[in-house]
C-alpha cells in the first residue's frame, strides 16, 4: 500500500492532485487546519491519484429505503475501487460511510485525532489515541480495519475490547459498514461475520477479536494465542487484565511484523481510549503506557522519511513502548465549550465519570474513596505532568510541571526559564519561576547531540 504520507510521496504519484471538489467538508476543515499549524503537506488528505474522479460520486446516492442506485460504468467502477485499494485518504473521504442508528449512514467525518492515528499506522508507529466521548475514536479503529481486511492480503488483525457488550457493538457496526460499501469492491466467499471473527476470504484477511477472561492466568494465554501483525485496542484503560494481555500478545507477534516489514504489508498497534482511573491496575498501565511515549504534533508531517520518523521517536520515547501519544481535547477536535456543555449535562454517571469521558482527565479514587472530589483534586493538582515537548531534528525537550503551575502558565501569570547540561538524555536541577524565583518542575533533555 504506498500512501501519499509526506511530501517526498507526491514524486510516486505523477498527476495526483489535491481534490478540493469533495463533499465531505471534515477533509477540507482539516486540510485547512494542518495548514495552520505549519504542516507542509497539508493538502495530504485530498490526495487524489486520479483526476478524473474528481467530483465523481463513489457512494452512489446511498440511502435506507432505495440502497444503492448504481449508473457508474464498468471502467468508473474499476478507477474506483484501485483508486480505493491505493489511497486511504480516497477511501475514507469519498467511499467509507458510517451507519448511523435510525437514518442514513454518514460520512466519515476526520479530525486531528483521527487522522494522526491513520497517518502513524501507515508510518508503522504504534499510536495511542485519547479522545473524550463520542468523537470517533472507536469509529476511526474499526473503520480502518475494515479498510485493511478490504484492500490488504494475508492479514491478521486483533481487536481486543473492554467487555464482550462492545465486541458485539462493534462488530455489527463492522458489518453494517461493509454492508453500505459500494458491492462491486469486495467478494464475498463463504465468509463469517460474528462476534468472534470477521473474515475476507478473497484477499485472505480475518479480523479476530478478544474479550478479558476471569483470571490472570487465563489472560496470559489469552494474550499469547492470538498472533497477528495488526493489533487494535479499545478503551484500553478499562480493559480488565490489560496489563497482562497486551505484553504477551505482543511479544507473539513479534515475528509477524517482522515478515510485515520484509514483504512491505501494514503492520501496528492501535490503541483508543477515554483517560481511565489510576488506582486501577488496568488504568495505571495504560497511563503509563500513553505517557511514556512522545506526544503527538503536527510538525511529525514534516519529516521528509519514515526512517527521520521513527530515529526522531526512538530517541525521545521514555516509555517501555516506543509509541506516540495523541491526548485531543474537544477544542483540539473542533468542538465548542457550548456543545461540551451540552454533551455533559445530557451524560449520564457521577463528576469523576465526566472528568473522565469529557474533561480528558485521568482520576484516582470513585464512590466507596475516603476523600471527597475535591480532596482528590487537591491531591491531583500536587502530581506532575508532562506538560510540553518538543521534537525538531532529532532534539526532543520534555519540560514537567506541577499541574497547579500549568494552570498558572495557560492564564498567562507566569513564565519560566530553565537550563540543561549538554550531554544525552540527562535531568536539569529545575525549572525556575522566572518572577518568583521557586522551583516550578523538572526539565528532561533527550537528544544524541545537543
Amino acid at each position: 500500500m504506498s500512501m501519499i504520507l509526506r511530501q517526498s510521496d507526491w514524486a510516486y504519484h505523477p498527476g495526483a492532485v489535491y481534490d478540493l471538489n469533495t463533499e465531505n467538508e471534515s477533509f477540507l476543515r482539516l486540510a485547512y487546519t494542518h495548514r495552520t499549524l505549519g504542516a507542509k503537506n497539508w493538502y495530504m488528505v485530498l490526495a487524489l491519484y486520479r483526476p478524473e474522479l474528481s467530483g465523481v460520486d463513489a457512494r452512489h446516492h446511498f440511502n435506507q429505503e432505495d440502497g444503492y442506485r448504481d449508473t457508474r460504468d464498468t471502467d468508473t467502477k474499476t478507477q474506483i475501487d484501485r483508486e480505493c485499494a491505493e489511497n486511504v485518504w480516497y477511501w475514507l473521504r469519498e467511499v467509507a460511510l458510517v451507519p448511523q442508528e435510525g437514518d442514513d449512514p454518514s460520512f466519515f467525518l476526520i479530525n486531528r485525532g483521527t487522522f494522526a492515528l491513520v497517518w502513524s499506522f501507515f508510518n508503522n508507529v504504534d499510536f495511542a489515541l485519547l479522545m473524550i466521548r463520542q468523537q470517533g475514536k472507536s469509529v476511526v479503529l474499526y473503520m480502518l480495519m475494515l479498510y485493511l481486511a478490504t484492500y490488504g492480503r494475508n492479514l491478521t488483525q486483533i481487536l481486543i475490547t473492554k467487555d464482550g457488550g462492545l465486541r458485539d457493538e462493534t462488530m455489527v457496526r463492522m458489518r453494517r459498514a461493509r454492508a453500505v460499501l459500494p458491492t462491486w469492491t469486495y467478494v464475498l466467499s463463504n465468509d463469517a461475520e460474528n462476534d468472534y471473527k470477521f473474515t475476507y476470504n478473497t484477499r485472505n484477511n480475518k479480523i479476530l477479536t478478544v474479550i478479558p477472561p476471569t483470571d490472570k492466568k487465563a489472560a496470559n494465554n489469552r494474550g499469547r494465542g492470538n498472533t497477528g501483525g495488526i493489533f487494535g485496542s479499545d478503551e484500553t484503560a478499562f480493559t480488565k487484565y490489560i496489563e497482562i494481555m497486551l505484553p504477551a500478545a505482543l511479544a507473539a507477534g513479534t515475528k509477524v511484523r517482522t515478515n510485515s516489514e520484509r514483504a512491505g504489508l501494514p503492520y501496528g498497534n492501535m490503541f483508543v481510549t477515554t483517560p481511565g482511573m489510576l488506582d486501577t491496575p488496568e488504568g495505571a498501565y495504560t497511563y503509563n503506557m500513553f505517557t511514556g511515549g512522545v506526544y503527538w504534533d503536527e510538525s511529525f508531517l514534516n519529516f521528509d522519511s519514515r526512517e527521520e520518523l521513527h530515529a526522531a521517536i526512538n530517541v525521545a520515547a521514555g516509555g517501555d513502548r516506543t509509541l506516540i501519544h495523541g491526548p485531543f481535547t474537544h477544542r483540539q477536535l473542533g468542538m465548542t465549550d457550548l456543545e461540551l456543555y451540552h454533551a455533559m449535562r445530557n451524560a449520564g454517571g457521577d463528576r469523576l465519570q465526566k472528568l473522565r469521558d469529557f474533561g480528558l482527565q485521568w482520576t484516582a479514587g470513585n464512590a466507596s474513596s475516603p476523600f471527597t472530589t475535591e480532596q482528590l483534586e487537591q491531591i491531583k493538582a500536587c502530581q506532575t505532568s508532562r506538560s510540553y515537548r518538543d521534537l525538531q531534528e532529532q532534539l526532543h525537550i520534555e519540560v514537567v510541571l506541577s499541574q497547579a503551575r500549568v494552570r498558572r502558565t495557560d492564564e498567562g501569570k507566569t513564565h519560566h526559564r530553565f537550563g540543561y547540561l549538554r550531554c544525552s538524555r540527562s535531568r536539569c536541577d529545575s525549572v525556575r519561576d522566572a518572577e518568583l524565583g521557586d522551583v516550578g518542575g523538572s526539565c528532561y533533555l533527550y537528544g544524541q547531540r545537543v
